[in-house]
Parts: C-alpha cells; structure tokens; sequence
C-alpha cells in the first residue's frame, strides 16, 4: 500500500505543473506493471466557481482473483476551499479502502468493505489549523441482479466510526450506523 500511496502522490503532484496528459501516461505505465486482468482507474472531479473550489481525486484497482473472488482497493485525495470577503476556510481529506467481493451467482455478489480517513486538516482564518477525527468503516454489501445488468438492488449495512486521541474539541469517539436499500436502472 505503502507504493501505491507514493504512486498516487506523484501522480496528484505532477498534474498540477504538468496537466493531465502527463497523469495519463502516468496510469498507462501503472497498468503496463499489472497483470492482464487488474483495472486501473483514475477518477478525478473538480466544482470550481467564485468563491468556491473542490478537487477531489479516486485511484481504484480492481483485480479478480478467480471466477468468484475478486479484490479492490483504493485511495482518495480532496481538498476544498472557501473563500468569501476577507474570511477563508480550507480542507483537506486522505483515505483508502479495501474490498474483497464473492460472486455467489450471475445474480448475486456479496461484499465485505474496510476504510481508513486520515484526520482531516481544516484551516479557517478565526480558527488556525484544526485536526477533525480520524474515521474508520466496515461495511457488508449485497448487490442483486434480478432481471439483466441495467436493474439492480443494492443492500448494505456500514458501520463509521470517529476516533479522536487527542482530546479537543470533539468527543473521544462517535458511531455512525446505517442501513440502505438502492434501486439503481442503467440507461
């Protein structure tokens, strides 16, 4: 991980000086690295406006390791910042994630995930810099094919959970726990 993660680095670095045909080429030879069957994405999305600014980076690799067992894992950046009159706000996000994915059937693919954030650093011009909690999940997913790939049912149970060691403003720790049921239609 500890690769992918200087990786991803230089390639967040570099696109900022060198613009994304350099990041490209950069995932090309990545790819060229990796077996045959391992897929590698770089989704990248930006909201940019007056006073507003958000980047947010996703690098995922995907590799089935038989016909029913696969794995993903990834790492994210995003930054974003605020500005209106004299006041400013920024933040900064890092996290990665792993999931290994059991294709019970054509029909029926079942999920375990984990996920780490990194504490992310908040600056505001009243505040200074402040260190949010760091964040932790485990989450079960079930997805459902009932009828051809463009319908689907997703089931999922997560579990966040906020840590903070260092006793500030925030509580030691916090729980978040959810139960989602999507319909999702592919046109």
């Amino acid at each position: 991980m500890k690769k992918v993660s200087v990786m991803f680095s230089l390639l967040f670095c570099q696109s900022a000086m060198a613009g994304d045909d350099f990041v490209q080429s950069g995932i090309d030879w990545f790819r060229s690295l990796l077996a045959e069957d391992a897929k590698v994405e770089l989704d990248k999305s930006a909201i940019d406006f007056r006073g507003c600014r958000h980047l947010d980076y996703d690098l995922t690799f995907t590799r089935p390791i038989n016909r029913t067992l696969s794995m993903s894992a990834g790492i994210n950046y995003a930054e974003g910042k605020i500005e209106w009159g004299v006041y400013q706000q920024k933040i900064q996000t890092q996290s990665l994630f792993v999931e290994p994915s059991v294709a019970l059937s054509e029909q029926l693919n079942v999920s375990v995930s984990l996920a780490y954030q990194d504490r992310p650093r908040f600056t505001a011009d009243a505040l200074g810099a402040l260190y949010l909690p760091q964040s932790y999940s485990v989450g079960f997913k079930s997805t459902v094919i009932p009828i051809n790939e463009q319908h689907s049912w997703e089931f999922a149970v997560t579990q966040q959970r906020w840590d903070n060691h260092n006793h500030s403003v925030f509580a030691d720790h916090s729980e978040d726990n959810r139960v989602s049921l999507e319909y999702r239609l592919s046109f």
